[in-house]
């Protein structure tokens, strides 16, 4: 069984639609003004806004502190962030903190001298992955290893889940590791499934997911606590 779940957090690239993020060069000054370092303490990550207004986060690692992997987030145009995919976001700003919906969760940041060079929070990675390539619509059998860290109680579950670059969401295995300690540790999942290629027909994205369940209200709702991802070589199928 496989099914479509839709997280409130932070994976940049699970929604469709998609923006024109050339800065302004007008709005320098309106830039400038978030260009810093800025720490969420609920979900444990950094934004790094440049001074020409791009947005950079930074995940707590198992061995490098809190890193990115390079890939542009978003940029920040006068009073409001402009993802690289998925709808703008306005900026709620206040004495060294923002706040805005980062998709689908209302995150509050403050702002930080640096980012730190440690970090002993929850973190995930992936070590070995296999296959590197699949063919669309053919059931695959992908191995994944990782290593984890999990630092806050309670439980926390790992699952695995696949993405094209451009979907309006992204398939999630029923197959999951439950953590029930604190602590550095080393897991590996079997899963398979039958890869889907939308916009695009050569990449899309393996994640091995930490997440948390929590209930407000009556409804649950599951938040990432860490994540990795990588991207699989596919060959579109045959007519």
């Amino acid at each position: 069984m496989k099914f479509i779940l839709y997280f409130v957090l932070c994976l940049p690239l699970i929604f469709i639609s998609g923006c024109n993020i050339t800065p302004n060069s007008d709005s320098n000054t309106e830039i400038n003004k978030y260009a810093g370092n800025w720490y969420s303490q609920e979900i444990d990550y950094y934004i790094r806004i440049t001074n020409d207004g791009k947005v950079y986060k930074h995940f707590c690692s198992i061995d490098d502190g809190y890193e990115s992997d390079g890939s542009l987030y978003g940029i920040v145009i006068n009073d409001a962030l402009t993802y690289v995919i998925g709808d703008p976001a306005q900026i709620t700003a206040q004495e060294n903190e923002i706040s805005f919906v980062d998709f689908g969760l209302a995150v509050s940041f403050e702002k930080r001298s640096e980012i730190p060079e440690v970090c002993t929070n929850n973190a995930i990675k992936i070590t070995f992955y296999s296959p590197e390539e699949a063919t669309e619509g053919e059931l695959t059998t992908f191995v994944i290893n990782f290593d984890y860290r999990l630092s806050s109680p309670p439980n926390a579950i790992i699952r695995v889940g696949f993405a094209p670059r451009r979907s309006e969401g992204f398939i999630l295995s029923d197959v999951e590791l439950i953590i029930t300690e604190k602590g550095l540790s080393s897991g590996s999942l079997s899963v398979q499934i039958k890869p889907l290629f939308f916009a695009n027909k050569q990449l899309f994205k393996l994640y091995i997911l930490m997440y948390k369940e929590r209930e407000k209200e009556g409804v649950t709702s599951s938040i990432t606590i860490a994540s990795e991802e990588v991207y699989i070589n596919g060959t579109p199928s045959q007519p």
